[in-house]
């Protein structure tokens, strides 16, 4: 169904997932996210993005991953 809903979609697969390879944030052209989910990497660089991959070793241990490091402003 997500397929039919959203047919240009990015999916990760599991070893991504289980790679924190979901905890990413872009600005509509980079985007950065765990060096080890190597395969959304490829994935989003297929479909038109740059891909940052960021060594996260440490943080990771906590639980955490790139969108932990972050902090929205909003106006």
């Amino acid at each position: 169904m997500l397929e039919q809903l959203f047919p240009d979609a990015v999916f990760a697969s599991e070893e991504d997932a289980l790679a924190f390879g979901l905890n990413l944030v872009s600005d509509g052209r980079n985007v950065l996210l765990p060096a080890e989910a190597s395969g959304m990497a490829r994935r989003i660089a297929d479909a038109g993005y740059l891909p940052v991959p960021v060594e996260l070793a440490e943080l990771k241990k906590g639980g955490g991953s790139v969108k932990c490091c972050i902090a929205e402003l909003r106006g």
